[in-house]
């Protein structure tokens, strides 16, 4: 498992038509918890120029997953295809990836995208404003200059990654060219890119209409990822989806609500277990207030639990009431709920079970050996961090609370549906 070295990071984004046919980019910082890419409020009608979004649930696609750092997937872009390692993330909107102007043995960039070998490729270019498509004009007033339509997207340590707007086609997809971004590569290893699968405009999901999808994180870091049904998803499968629970969106909230990524995939959680003792935590710190404070978000690429304080210090005290003094709970970097060599797995029988009860009354029952995190130095810790840590008045689950655990967007129905742990077998 990979290590946790920092804080979560939020990253303010921000789609913008740029004045210049060059591009620019800061290396992004390392994120070994998440790799969160949450693009600005961007206009539907511009991006249906550019985008053939389609209604058809018919597009299929199988990729075989691994985490380093997060859950990484390869996407067959372009004609033809070139498969290029991205980040699986429904937390964020703008797929991109890393573009090199040629492959050779002396570049060390064998896994990027290289445009000028893909016959399907198409930059998006402007002769005027309104021909890019464009952010919320009360963050940054779009604009083009020598006919290229370039984004940049901010983070909140000031670090930032530009590019170019692009069409292009995938093999499951050939017929319908969809909008990705293209920035320099800056390093050859891992991910050259994030796959964005939120609810917003421009997120593959959008783009193509995508109706379902589904993933599995296994306990030694390998799966799988599905774009439409999953054809071994039977009674037979250990892995077969039982339990459904509704997420909500709230595309048109975002003006009215500061606080709220009003794409993200905002599911009802009402209580918490752990060994069976319900915490004392209000339902309403999970639900979004009137100003967005405490929305509760699904994050594909985000590691650890992030839970809003008062919850977080309830999961703290009971931890602390299981554990004791006998099994020396400790901190380590970011986590306070750590223990180290053969205490880990005595520590996380004792504290037990982790539930999570949603809306409706489902619940999902985690074994607390699944939601550790290893840290590195022999440590491993309680994968939950108090939301404080990364300034984001809400809670996020993060996938280490889903690992051996077949997760399905049913976005057409608004519906999230897991399975039991049975392994992430396809």
């Amino acid at each position: 498992m990979a290590s946790c070295k920092s804080l979560f990071l939020i990253f303010l984004t921000t789609l913008i038509c740029i004045c210049d046919s060059t591009t620019t980019e800061k290396k992004p910082p390392a994120r070994s918890q998440s790799f969160r890419l949450a693009l600005g409020s961007l206009s539907k009608s511009s991006v249906s120029k550019y985008a053939a979004t389609s209604s058809s649930s018919s597009h299929k696609y199988k990729s075989s997953v691994h985490v380093s750092m997060a859950p990484i997937v390869s996407l067959p872009i372009g004609t033809p295809p070139q498969l290029v390692p991205v980040v699986l993330d429904t937390g964020s909107q703008l797929p991109w990836a890393h573009c090199a102007p040629k492959k050779s043995p002396s570049s060390g960039y064998s896994s990027a995208f290289i445009p000028s070998l893909s016959t399907s490729y198409r930059p998006v270019l402007c002769h005027n404003n309104s021909d890019c498509p464009t952010s919320n004009p009360d963050l940054v007033p779009p604009t083009c200059t020598k006919l290229r339509c370039t984004y940049s997207i901010f983070y909140a340590d000031s670090m930032s990654i530009s590019g170019s707007l692009f069409h292009e086609t995938f093999t499951f997809n050939s017929d319908s060219p969809v909008i990705l971004g293209c920035s320099p590569v800056n390093d050859s290893s891992g991910a050259q890119g994030i796959l964005g699968m939120n609810l917003g405009n421009f997120s593959l999901v959008s783009q193509l209409g995508i109706s379902k999808f589904s993933y599995c994180i296994s306990s030694n870091n390998l799966g799988f990822f599905y774009i439409g049904d999953n054809t071994n998803d039977n009674n037979n499968n250990p892995n077969h989806v039982t339990k459904r629970i509704d997420f909500t969106w709230f595309p048109d909230e975002a003006e009215l609500r500061p606080s709220l990524d009003k794409d993200a995939y905002t599911v009802h959680l009402v209580a918490i277990r752990i060994n069976g003792t319900k915490l004392n935590v209000s339902e309403s710190a999970f639900w979004p207030d009137a100003n967005g404070s405490g929305q509760t978000i699904i994050d594909s690429a985000t590691e650890p639990t992030y839970l809003v304080d008062q919850a977080y210090a309830e999961v703290k005290t009971r931890v602390e009431s299981l554990t004791g003094a006998r099994f020396n709970m400790t901190s380590s970097q970011s986590f306070e709920m750590c223990f180290r060599g053969n205490n880990v797995t005595a520590a996380a029988q004792a504290i037990g079970d982790l539930g999570l009860e949603f809306d409706g009354g489902v619940e999902m029952v985690i074994p607390m050996e699944r939601a550790m995190v290893n840290v590195g130095d022999g440590v491993s810790c309680v994968g939950i961090l108090n939301s404080g840590l990364m300034n984001r008045p809400g809670s996020i689950l993060g996938y280490v609370m889903f690992k051996d655990v077949r997760m399905e967007y049913d976005v057409v129905n608004k519906k999230i549906g897991f399975g039991e742990f049975g392994g992430c077998g396809s």
